[in-house]
């Protein structure tokens, strides 16, 4: 058949497409294991001695490396006795995505990331104390020099986030399964289970369907 005919004929069948149905659905979590912020910046700097002279690498102080590790994370109205910490929600879309593609047959990977969405840009955490986790790390990643490093370290920390997902996929309670998952294989932050670490798992305390949307 031509290609002219061929095109009016799937014209006249007509492209038929599952209605989308879209739900939204809230989860409140609970960590189980301390969250360890990314660290930012260089842990190494290079300075002037009195501004003058030739350069040099120094090492930051602990308080100049732990400022320069929560910072991105500091949220509006924080001050240096009281920070507020929000991480970012592509955390989570990231996390389910990772979950899908090691624990689920159902989903593709390829798909899984069209297949939900955080409502959220950053998402604020009710947290203790951010202190200063002190550890040591090769700078520059992989070499034979060890130097000290300092991290924010959150003891106890919960967190509410918002899913938008396709049902046609995966239904409220399957989401609540993937939520559940991640929080013992995947976890948030650094030195996670995703990671070959401890840190960063949580419980799911609560989930509500929304609506759908």
């Amino acid at each position: 058949m031509p290609a002219k005919q061929k095109a009016v004929a799937a014209e006249q069948k007509g492209l038929v497409i599952p209605a989308l149905n879209i739900g939204l659905a809230r989860f409140d979590i609970e960590g189980l294991t301390p969250m360890i912020l990314h660290g930012r910046g260089p842990h190494i700097i290079q300075k002037k001695q009195g501004g003058v002279g030739p350069v040099k690498n120094v090492i930051p102080t602990v308080e100049e490396m732990f400022r320069r590790a929560i910072d991105p994370y500091l949220a509006p109205g924080s001050t240096k006795n009281k920070p507020k910490i929000r991480v970012p929600a592509v955390w989570f879309k990231e996390m389910l995505v990772h979950v899908v593609g090691r624990h689920t047959q159902s989903i593709k990977l390829n798909t899984a990331g069209g297949v939900f969405q955080i409502m959220e840009d950053w998402v604020p955490l009710k947290h203790s104390k951010v202190y200063p986790r002190k550890d040591l790390a090769s700078v520059p990643p992989k070499s034979n020099k060890l130097v000290q490093i300092c991290r924010g370290q959150i003891d106890k920390w919960s967190c509410s986030f918002t899913v938008r997902y396709n049902m046609g996929f995966l239904d409220e309670t399957g989401l609540a399964t993937l939520v559940e998952t991640a929080g013992f294989a995947n976890g948030l932050g650094d030195w996670r289970p995703q990671k070959d670490g401890t840190y960063g798992q949580f419980q799911l305390k609560r989930h509500a369907k929304r609506r759908s949307a």
